[in-house]
């Protein structure tokens, strides 16, 4: 399924991504001071479409990857958004964010590309 991401939903999340709407987190979906990972921002898009609520650390009982519902609504291949093309040995978005540190824009230009 790698490379087959939902369209409109992919249209949403590279939106968010480059909006500055999002202070970066790291390790988990959203900390306590409200900063979410990349995978983070996905989920609170699936909780504004669903009605979903996302307002602790934890979405859909998920705190560090995608629960299975918004990896599949998005057209993702796994929980930690695999990506086709290993950028400097990370193979995930999950990697992006939490180890190699790189910026929400960054990570768009790589969703875009990519998946």
């Amino acid at each position: 399924m790698i490379g087959k991401m939902n369209p409109e939903v992919k249209a949403k999340w590279l939106e968010a991504l480059r909006s500055g709407r999002y202070k970066q987190g790291y390790q988990q979906l959203k900390d306590h001071d409200g900063n979410y990972c990349c995978l983070g921002v996905l989920c609170d898009i699936h909780a504004k479409e669903t009605h979903n609520a996302f307002t602790g650390k934890d979405y859909l009982r998920d705190r560090f990857a995608l629960p299975e519902i918004v990896y599949k609504w998005a057209g993702l291949s796994g929980p930690l958004g695999a990506i086709p093309t290993p950028i400097n040995d990370h193979n995930s978005l999950a990697d992006m964010n939490d180890k190699f540190k790189m910026t929400f824009h960054e990570i768009a230009d790589i969703i875009e590309k990519q998946l």
